[in-house]
């Protein structure tokens, strides 16, 4: 049986808080709270023609941001230590990548997964290991940000429990 944890208890109050936001927000946008078009949002990401992921960047950085920064609340714990986080993150990326790969160049982003030259007789090899390394690139992105999560607040509480005991001991 799942627990009802800290992470599950902040999670729940911080999505009550928001739908109490939205259900009280008398604005007449479409989205109140953060002012945009969902629809319009996709179709500005995708349609692009001179693409250069500075909304995907600054998204991202916007939500790793507010994550780390409700970790500061006493007695919560950080969203981005846990690896499913990580994992939502690095696949909707790596989406937002192929999405856009995909309806700029059409088919010819198939040719990604079979190098020009390659003989015939393995190509279908050839192609399995391509997909199997993009696919791979989802879960190595993910291990990789929960890796520099984790050893940053890891290295945070090292360096605040040393700090506290250097204050300790020069009796301040």
């Amino acid at each position: 049986m799942t627990e009802f944890d800290e992470t599950a208890l902040w999670l729940f109050v911080t999505v009550v808080v928001w739908q109490l936001f939205e259900f009280y927000n008398d604005s007449s946008e479409a989205d109140s709270s953060l002012g945009f078009d969902d629809e319009l949002l996709v179709t500005d990401l995708v349609a692009r023609s001179n693409y250069n992921y500075m909304d995907v960047i600054t998204a991202l950085f916007s939500v790793i941001f507010s994550a780390n920064f409700s970790g500061l609340i006493p007695y919560a714990q950080t969203a981005t230590s846990q690896m499913v986080f990580a994992l939502i993150l690095s696949l909707s990326t790596m989406l937002t990548i192929w999405a856009h790969a995909i309806y700029d160049n059409k088919l010819a982003m198939l040719n990604h997964f079979l190098p020009s030259g390659s003989p015939l007789v393995i190509t279908p090899f050839i192609i399995l290991i391509e997909l199997v390394s993009n696919l791979s690139r989802v879960i190595s992105l993910a291990v990789r940000l929960f890796a520099n999560m984790t050893s940053g607040h890891a290295l945070l509480k090292i360096l605040a429990s040393f700090g506290l005991g250097a204050l300790t001991l020069a009796g301040i």
